[in-house]
């Protein structure tokens, strides 16, 4: 999905509770997907994310740094795996959601 909307010239950013140097760890294996977006936000250390979960910041700010700075009210979209966050959110701030969970087992 990440490949088509680049490919189809549509903006996407990563908004994540994680820091910046705890993500690229957990996510070193898929950077080259994790490329793909425009921006990203990392609550755990951005210092412009002053209130984490379950405060929608974090998404209002990765959809004002887009450079036409939508209205994430009308045009925001979330994309998460933490599905009572999700909803909170969209009650929350009124976005719109693509739900995608992720669930990965632990190689033994």
């Amino acid at each position: 999905m990440l490949q088509h909307l680049k490919k189809n010239n549509i903006p996407i950013a990563l908004a994540t509770s994680s820091s910046e140097e705890s993500s690229d760890l957990k996510t070193q294996k898929w950077k080259h997907l994790f490329d793909l977006f425009n921006h990203k936000v990392y609550g755990g250390s951005d210092p412009e994310v002053i209130r984490g979960k379950p405060h929608p910041d974090i998404f209002l700010i990765a959809a004002k740094r887009f450079p036409d700075n939508p209205d994430p009210l009308k045009v925001c979209c979330i994309l998460s795996i933490h599905i009572l966050y999700t909803f909170y959110i969209h009650f929350k701030i009124k976005v719109q959601i693509i739900f995608i969970y992720l669930y990965i087992v632990p190689s033994l």
